[in-house]
């Protein structure tokens, strides 16, 4: 983990994979968000499951004392497990991203900007 992305303001964000994760309670999928900071000069990786993204709307809006509604997130609908139903759930959850980040309002809640810059898995520097 990177303490000094930690915190970071987020200059962009995108849903590029996912992966299937297997507890001892259950399998689920986890999704690989890549994500860029405007403070430093590199690019890391987090994983985050479907419930995740659920939980930081939820915390956003009420922060900012909005509707849920006012934070689309795609359908979760757990019986659709296929392939072809994660890559369209990627691409709701980078339309709900992109939403977040466009959003002077919500991209400077300190709970947005941890959401993606705690528990880093992988850094890549620029040269």
């Amino acid at each position: 983990d990177r303490t000094d992305i930690l915190g970071s303001k987020v200059r962009s964000l995108k849903v590029v994979g996912y992966r299937w994760q297997t507890n001892e309670r259950d399998k689920h999928v986890k999704y690989k968000v890549e994500v860029t900071s405007k403070e430093f000069s590199c690019k890391w990786i987090v994983w985050r499951r479907y419930s995740e993204f659920l939980k930081l709307r939820d915390a956003i809006t009420r922060t900012l004392g909005q509707s849920r509604a006012s934070l689309p997130i795609p359908s979760r609908l757990p019986w659709r497990t296929s392939a072809g139903d994660i890559k369209q759930r990627i691409i709701g959850l980078n339309t709900f991203t992109k939403t977040m980040l466009s959003s002077e309002a919500i991209s400077n809640i300190y709970t947005f900007r941890f959401f993606f810059t705690s528990n880093v898995e992988e850094v890549e520097t620029s040269d």
